[in-house]
Parts: structure tokens; C-alpha cells; sequence
């Protein structure tokens, strides 16, 4: 990917509006150029490095896809080198596919799981350019004030109950004029679920306002309605909750088959054992009630100096 085909993805990006995307916006998003290419990017990204294919998921295709347009836009009008973070980045595609197509910018992926080192590592060898990764709590990183102009994180913040914490450690981090971009999960079922409590993620929002501007100001109230897109619009395997025994071992099979390629502790540590516990708590969970679903909520902020 060139700079020429960021910069035509820009037509792409007035579908992608902050707050809770509609069912009409993910259709229509589904047939721009940006879409097609981030689907490629992460398919072909799965099948090379024997990661899992994080396009599958049901939210990352509208988040991954908004948070590329917010770093595409915001990296137009600044020609200078720009230092990017991943904030809570697992291992996936995505930050692979920003390195490449953003060419002035360089990526550092940041998560607390142990392990992660190796993996970006061996990708690493077999790219023209790296991604940094670090292992660190997001609640005390190791990086001065000012590092970095733009932070993203997806689908992370309802994970902890820390989130002022890390909120201040990325206005620390963040320089003036700098770009954060966040997306949530929120229930809108009761019971066990996996997203915030619209009342919770109203108590996020103001939290993150007290020391962020957003771009545009959102209120969730309005935006409920029939037409958004929930968990309800897609299949039960894009679902990660509902995926069957079935669908957890194969993918562990298709690794064992290349064990050339994937050396014995990487399978076990991430593909092995995860399977496993997944089949485990499939077998020992009952199907969770059908009318448990999510939504996603997106938003951009930039930090002003006080």
C-alpha cells in the first residue's frame, strides 16, 4: 500500500461518523475501497503469520475502519513525523496495516499480556518496517510526557475499572493539539454481558471530558434506535461469545499443520491453550439468551492544553 492509496480512501471517510453507526453506514461502508483493502490486508496478515484474523469480528471492521480514517485525516494536515500508539493492542492486523499505509508515522503497540514481545518480533523480520511493542500496564507507562501525537484505543477502556487512570496517563502522554481515538462496546440487554451500561458509558464519556475536547459533542440518548448496528445484524461466528467448540479448534488444527512455521511454545502459549479454554467454558457455559447484544460507540478527542 502507497501513500496514493491512503489519500483515496479519503472519499471513503464521510461515512465514517463518530457515536453509534447505523445499520445503513455499515452497508455502505462495506463497499468502499477502504473496507475491501483492510479485509485483504487482514486475511492475507492471518494467513502469513498464523495470527487470527481480526476482521472477522463483528465490531473491529467499523472501529478498525474509523480509527484508520481519524489517524488518515489528522495525518494530512501534519507533514512532520508522527508517533502513534496502540494502547491495549493484543496482536493483530491492524497496526501492521497503519505502518504501511502511513509512511511519516511510526507505530508502538502497547498491552499488558506477556508474551507478546516474541510475536511482534517475528512479524517484525519479515516487514520492511517494524512496529515497536512494549509490555506495559496502561495505567503507568514508561514514556515521557508528550511522546506521542495520536493514541487509539479500541474496544478496551469497558474492559477495567481503571479508566480515569489510564484516561490521565494518555492526556500525559498525548502532545498539545494531539488525537485520541476511542471505541466502546455498549449492552443494551441486561445480565451477562460483555459492554458498559449505557448509564456506565455516560459516566466514561464525562470522565473523558473532563480532560479531553471532544471533536463533536455526542449524546447517547438520541442515537438508540432500530437502525443501529448491534451484535443482532451479524452471524453467531463473528460473535466471539458464540462461537462453537467447532469453531475453536480448527484454527488450533490449521496452526498444528504448520509447526514448522510456528515453533511448539508459540502454538501452545497462543493458540493451543486458548482453544482449549475456550472448548472448556463452551462445553460448561450454557448458550448465553438470544436477546443479549451490543452495540459500538466511536469517538475522537483532542487534547488542549490546559
Amino acid at each position: 500500500m502507497d501513500d496514493q492509496a491512503s489519500v483515496e480512501f479519503l472519499n471513503d471517510f464521510e461515512l465514517l461518523e463518530s457515536g453509534i453507526p447505523t445499520i445503513e453506514a455499515y452497508e455502505h461502508l462495506q463497499e468502499t475501497k477502504l473496507y475491501l483493502k483492510m479485509k485483504s490486508f487482514s486475511n492475507d496478515f492471518a494467513n502469513t503469520y498464523q495470527i487470527g484474523d481480526a476482521f472477522r469480528h463483528w465490531s473491529r471492521r467499523w472501529e478498525y475502519s474509523y480509527a484508520f480514517s481519524q489517524i488518515s485525516r489528522y495525518i494530512s494536515t501534519h507533514t512532520n513525523d508522527l508517533r502513534i500508539m496502540d494502547a491495549g493492542s493484543a496482536i493483530r492486523f491492524f497496526p501492521f496495516f497503519v505502518n504501511e499505509a502511513q509512511k511519516n508515522a511510526e507505530l508502538m503497540c502497547c498491552d499488558i499480556q506477556p508474551g507478546l514481545e516474541n510475536e511482534y518480533a517475528r512479524i517484525n523480520k519479515q516487514i520492511s518496517k517494524d512496529v515497536q511493542y512494549t509490555e506495559t500496564d496502561l495505567r503507568k507507562q514508561p514514556f515521557d510526557d508528550n511522546s506521542f501525537d495520536i493514541i487509539y484505543c479500541i474496544s478496551v477502556l469497558e474492559h477495567t475499572q481503571d479508566y480515569e487512570i489510564i484516561v490521565k496517563e494518555f492526556k500525559r502522554l498525548l502532545k498539545p493539539g494531539g488525537l485520541l481515538i476511542l471505541s466502546f462496546d455498549i449492552a443494551l440487554s441486561s445480565g451477562k454481558v460483555e459492554g458498559l451500561h449505557p448509564l456506565e458509558a455516560k459516566t466514561l464519556q464525562k470522565t473523558i471530558y473532563q480532560y479531553f475536547q471532544p471533536k463533536s459533542h455526542l449524546r447517547f440518548g438520541p442515537q438508540f434506535k432500530k437502525n443501529i448496528l448491534t451484535t443482532k445484524h451479524f452471524d453467531k461466528k463473528e460473535l466471539p461469545w458464540r462461537r462453537t467448540a467447532k469453531d475453536a479448534l480448527i484454527p488450533t488444527l490449521k496452526h498444528l499443520l504448520n509447526f514448522k512455521k510456528n515453533p511448539w511454545r508459540q502454538t501452545v502459549n497462543y493458540t493451543l491453550i486458548p482453544a482449549l479454554k475456550h472448548v472448556r467454558e463452551f462445553w460448561k457455559t450454557p448458550p448465553l439468551p438470544s436477546f443479549m447484544y451490543l452495540t459500538i460507540f466511536c469517538e475522537t478527542y483532542i487534547n488542549k492544553p490546559k
